[in-house]
């Protein structure tokens, strides 16, 4: 009870006390203030024990919701023991190259939604595509895109799906990826499969606004293709085509395949060009591809005495 409630309770006991009549004699009574007083300590007494209650009930229940998290804790340790003991069996399973045991449990793994899920399903996708499932793997790969969009395995995913879909029969179209490791992927797969549509984006990609890095890796997939065409786009980067980094790329590649015909591309950039960081490049790229004779017959007959010292 308030303050105010109890001086409201005063003074409605005083005035009842003042127009009453006598208290008869031989009959005492307590003043009417003591009893006011005495009734609002109550009401309080009642208050306090109500909230002594209230206050009980809560801590109670906070302890029963604590054990519940150390119980739910103790769950989820053992659930995460148990995946992770079943991804390790998995991993065990595909090292050994058993890969139908391998998809048994990483498919069990996934099924246990919990930390390793991504991880699990992309390498079920990569068992089913060992088994053959090519069409259960895209699918797969598919789910895992969906459910972990920010997985790290994603991209690992895409560049499977690549591959899958390429023996398959069914390459998927370089422009369509944003990402440039996935676009090159996606062109050396077209390349394999149809070298004279892959070509022209290959020099789209050297021409275009790319990064270095994807034209150094676009440099590296023209020399490891057998066509005449990418050849001759070699030869002709080497010859000074393009920027002087392609030009040097180009080189480098040149001297790696050591064929006949890449020697004589080399002999002819030596022989045409006034750069000297260009020829001493392409003495660097002899002496890759073995080319004793021709360093020896450089050094008898270049007029230029560091070339001829490199």
């Amino acid at each position: 009870m308030t303050i105010a409630g109890a001086m409201t309770m005063m003074a409605a006991v005083l005035t009842a006390g003042a127009g009453a009549a006598q208290v008869p004699e031989g009959r005492p009574d307590r003043p009417a203030l003591s009893v006011a007083f005495e009734g609002a300590t109550a009401t309080d007494a009642a208050g306090r024990d109500r909230d002594a209650a209230r206050q009980a009930r809560a801590g109670e229940q906070q302890a029963r919701e604590g054990e519940k998290q150390a119980r739910d804790g103790e769950r989820q340790a053992r659930e995460r023991g148990r995946e992770d003991q079943l991804f390790e069996q998995a991993s065990s399973q595909m090292d050994a190259g058993r890969w139908d045991r391998a998809l048994e449990l990483f498919t069990r793994v996934a099924e246990m939604k919990g930390p390793r899920a991504d991880g699990a399903l992309y390498w079920k996708a990569y068992a089913q595509d060992r088994l053959g499932q090519r069409g259960e793997a895209l699918t797969t790969i598919a789910e895992l895109s969906k459910a972990f969009p920010q997985s790290r395995y994603v991209k690992q995913a895409q560049a499977l799906d690549m591959e899958v879909r390429r023996r398959v029969g069914q390459p998927v179209s370089p422009e369509a990826q944003g990402d440039e490791d996935l676009k090159l992927m996606a062109v050396n797969g077209l390349l394999n499969s149809d070298p004279e549509k892959a070509l022209p984006i290959l020099q789209k990609l050297l021409e275009g606004p790319a990064s270095p890095r994807l034209r150094d890796r676009a440099v590296f997939v023209l020399a490891q293709s057998n066509s005449d065409k990418a050849r001759a786009i070699l030869a002709g980067l080497a010859r000074g085509n393009a920027t002087p980094e392609l030009q040097s790329k180009a080189i480098q590649y040149l001297g790696i395949m050591g064929s006949a015909e890449s020697r004589a591309t080399l002999s002819e950039v030596y022989g045409t060009t006034t750069d000297i960081d260009v020829k001493r490049r392409v003495l660097r790229a002899f002496m890759v591809a073995g080319e004793k004779q021709r360093l020896l017959t450089l050094a008898q007959t270049e007029p230029n005495a560091d070339l001829r010292g490199e």
